[in-house]
């Protein structure tokens, strides 16, 4: 029970990196839950604690990935979760609410958004610093 203390500071402190990740957080772990004994899934456990890894960005996103996941978020449809597969806990996730609904709620499309600006300006970072690319062509030298 000493847990269900921590949860609201855990909630501000997501909150603090962006809105959207507090948001999801209270949906799934919240308080609500453990006073109604019910357990969080598997799909947003696994999310949070892939988010809890440092660099989240690298972790989450290489190149390829960050043009699939702004492609997904200039249509974010169904057919188009298939975008998301180069990051499996973005894709799980995002697969997981259009079983249960016909769109993304803004709470997750934000979440995108943010985690696809993180993505983007460490791709941008590791360029600019002459970085090579982490995702280098195939049959290309992986001497790097």
């Amino acid at each position: 029970m000493k847990q269900i203390g921590l949860i609201p500071n855990v909630v501000t402190q997501l909150s603090d990196l962006h809105s959207s990740l507090g948001q999801m957080f209270e949906q799934w772990f919240g308080q609500h839950l453990i006073f109604d004994r019910l357990k969080p899934d598997s799909v947003h456990k696994e999310f949070f604690l892939q988010l809890a890894v440092e660099e989240i960005a690298l972790q989450f996103l290489n190149g390829n990935s960050v043009t699939n996941l702004e492609a997904f978020l200039i249509r974010s449809t169904k057919a188009n979760v298939v975008l998301l597969q180069g990051c499996p806990a973005l894709f799980h996730v995002v697969n997981a609410q259009f079983r249960t609904v016909p769109a993304l709620p803004k709470m997750l499309i934000n979440l995108l958004q943010w985690v696809l600006i993180r993505g983007s300006i460490v791709m941008k970072q590791l360029t600019k610093y002459g970085y090579p690319h982490p995702n280098p062509p195939l049959g290309g030298s992986r001497n790097w």
